[in-house]
């Protein structure tokens, strides 16, 4: 497994080009942790599945796990497909804006770090992609990458912080995020949905500020490798400068 030190966050860019069935997608952290929104999403959590190209363009990337935040989960045929190509799928879904409790985030960053530990990447997804997926990736990134760097935890878990690099998106998610971190909650219910706001300003009517919060130290790409892939033609799934061995932030 890479060294804390080694991984990059990234933050997160609302993207609309989409990547077989896959809008909004881009690495949270290279070659660990991956988001996106619902499989050919149309505005709202709905009923999806994914093709065989989908799973094998995931296998080509190193997705060994699927964790699926939408209120639906995918649907049998897709569970069967990624499964043949020994991807895991578990649905920890929520209703839009809705926050998980402390529980599901740690289930879904331990996840993300068995998937880690054989060299594989984690793919996140929700609706659009945003606030349901930011809170577990921003989970994840709490409590097994600033934790471990000593990094002040109360600028990281605020909701300026959160909204800009994460996507996280109401009162309630920021709550969920400070009670898996061990940080005092404000009198917003961290399990209670939040209120989208529509105003220019985001849910909390303030801008967003990075913090002064700066961890990331160089790249850490996995080398796992799906066995069935092996010795294929590297650009079998390379399209529009999207190839095997990275997300190309400037390809979405």
């Amino acid at each position: 497994m890479a060294n804390t030190n080694e991984l990059k966050l990234n933050t997160y860019s609302p993207r609309n080009k989409k990547k077989f069935a896959f809008t909004n997608l881009q690495w949270a952290s290279n070659g660990v942790v991956a988001r996106s929104a619902q499989p050919n999403y149309e505005h709202r959590d709905g009923n999806h599945t994914l093709s065989p190209v989908d799973v094998s363009f995931l296998r080509y990337q190193r997705i060994a796990t699927v964790i699926g935040a939408n209120k639906f989960p995918l649907d049998d045929d897709g569970q069967k497909r990624l499964n043949n190509l020994g991807i895991q799928y578990h649905h920890r879904g929520l209703k839009d804006f809705r926050a998980p409790t402390v529980d599901v985030i740690k289930d879904v960053a331990n996840k993300i770090q068995a998937a880690r530990s054989k060299g594989g990447a984690t793919l996140v997804y929700c609706g659009f992609g945003a606030g349901r997926t930011g809170t577990y990736v921003a989970g994840w990134a709490v409590l097994h990458y600033y934790m471990p760097l000593g990094a002040n935890l109360e600028e990281v878990c605020t909701e300026a912080f959160l909204k800009q690099q994460f996507g996280v998106e109401t009162p309630a998610q920021v709550n969920a995020i400070r009670a898996a971190a061990n940080l005092s909650v404000t009198n917003t219910s961290p399990y209670n949905s939040g209120a989208a706001n529509s105003s220019a300003g985001g849910f909390w009517g303030q801008a967003a500020s990075s913090g002064n919060v700066n961890f990331a130290a160089g790249s850490s790409g996995a080398s796992w490798m799906p066995p069935h892939l092996k010795g294929s033609n590297r650009n079998d799934f390379a399209m529009d400068g999207f190839g095997m061995d990275d997300f190309p932030m400037d390809g979405f």
